[in-house]
């Protein structure tokens, strides 16, 4: 079943003259991994420590704009090729993905793995997780050089 997000997503990415084909998710943007270890599990901490941001990956540029979407003006757009050590870290305690890279700062953003006890009841990967994991198994179009191994 499709959600509200996602038509919106899909939309905002037509809009800026891309065409959706699993190459975006949603993902919380926030601090550095050993700084989510204080107050990890906490709802106000995470409500105060995570923002919730699309990430689109084009052939030549990392399109990311915060949730829910608004206009082209506020999203941020980074050529691939000025991309440096862009990494997916499994952090296993917390059944997430780490996604890091630098371009003028440091970026982290973490996605649900879909490990979770709750995960394999139901079976079913949300559209963030599914396009996470074909992106993955892209290697990002070429921005994780090494290849992923968790």
């Amino acid at each position: 079943m499709v959600s509200i997000e996602q038509i919106d997503n899909e939309k905002f990415i037509r809009s800026l003259g891309y065409l959706p084909t699993h190459n975006y998710f949603v993902a919380d943007k926030s601090w550095r991994p050993t700084l989510q270890l204080r107050g990890s599990g906490s709802d106000t901490w995470s409500l105060f420590t995570r923002q919730p941001h699309l990430l689109i990956f084009t052939k030549d540029t990392l399109i990311i704009s915060k949730q829910p979407v608004s206009s082209e003006e506020q999203a941020i757009k980074i050529p691939t090729d000025q991309i440096l050590n862009f990494d997916v870290e499994k952090l296993t305690p917390y059944k997430e993905f780490c996604i890091s890279f630098e371009y003028k700062k440091k970026y982290y953003f973490y996605i649900d793995s879909g490990d979770s006890f709750l995960d394999s009841l139901f079976n079913e990967l949300s559209y963030s997780q599914l396009n996470f994991y074909l992106l993955l198994q892209n290697n990002f179009n070429g921005l994780i050089k090494t290849g992923f191994s968790n």
